[in-house]
């Protein structure tokens, strides 16, 4: 059974959505459907959160005792996004 669902976002989103929709020659309810239905399916897994934070305190630890990255290894991550 189809239900309907009121919707609202800003300009800027909706744009985009009639953008999307022209692109793909489908409406705009049908690219909204798709995006919560893609989000909706995402395999997260439920400690995802709780791993992320737990990595991020271990990056602190690490920078704290001056072990997270060298100066050259935090050039080269930037050299590598700037194309240089």
């Amino acid at each position: 059974m189809v239900k309907a669902l009121t919707l609202r976002v800003d300009d800027e989103t909706l744009r985009r959505l009639e953008r999307v929709a022209a692109g793909q020659k489908t409406t705009i309810e049908l690219v909204a459907e798709e995006a919560l239905l893609a989000v909706m399916d995402y395999p997260a897994p439920p400690d995802d959160d709780e791993r992320a934070l737990e990595q991020i305190l271990i990056g602190v630890e690490e920078a704290d005792r001056g072990t997270f990255a060298g100066e050259e290894e935090v050039e080269a991550v930037f050299a590598k996004y700037r194309g240089t």
